[in-house]
């Protein structure tokens, strides 16, 4: 058995996985490298690092503030639930927990970030540069 802590195990799954990964790979992965673990505390455990994930005041980051503790490091794309990558503060924007009207803490987004590049290097867990992805090239049609 790992003594690793939970956020640990999801950060060392998703820096193996190239830093973009769904759920249950990640779930996978973990239960794999860890035997007794349940699949799911590892879900909760990506919830709680999910810098943009609604439910994350209900585990780790239960304060106000700016998300940037050590398991503040993934982050999920809107147009597709259920996957994270590696949270990049300058490209996605500083997300943490503010207290709306009603006095609830909500994870909000308290800077936008830049938009991504194709020329903008990806960096991994241990500070790497990640390949980025291209994107095809549509054709022009005349």
């Amino acid at each position: 058995m790992s003594e690793a802590t939970l956020w640990e195990q999801v950060k060392e799954a998703i820096v193996a996985l190239g830093g973009k990964a769904t759920y249950a790979e990640i779930v996978d992965y973990v239960v794999e490298n860890n035997p007794g673990t349940a699949r799911r505390n590892v879900l909760t455990g990506i919830f709680a690092c999910t810098v943009n994930h609604h439910a994350r005041i209900h585990y780790m980051a239960r304060e106000e503030g700016v998300a940037d503790q050590a398991y503040d490091f993934l982050f999920q794309p809107g147009s597709r639930p259920g996957t994270v990558e590696w949270y990049e503060p300058e490209r996605h924007g500083i997300w943490g927990n503010k207290r709306g009207e009603d006095g609830r803490l909500k994870v909000v987004q308290l800077e936008p970030g830049k938009a991504a590049s194709q020329t903008t290097p990806r960096r991994s867990a241990k500070g790497e540069s990640v390949p980025a992805r291209r994107l095809k090239k549509k054709p022009v049609r005349n």
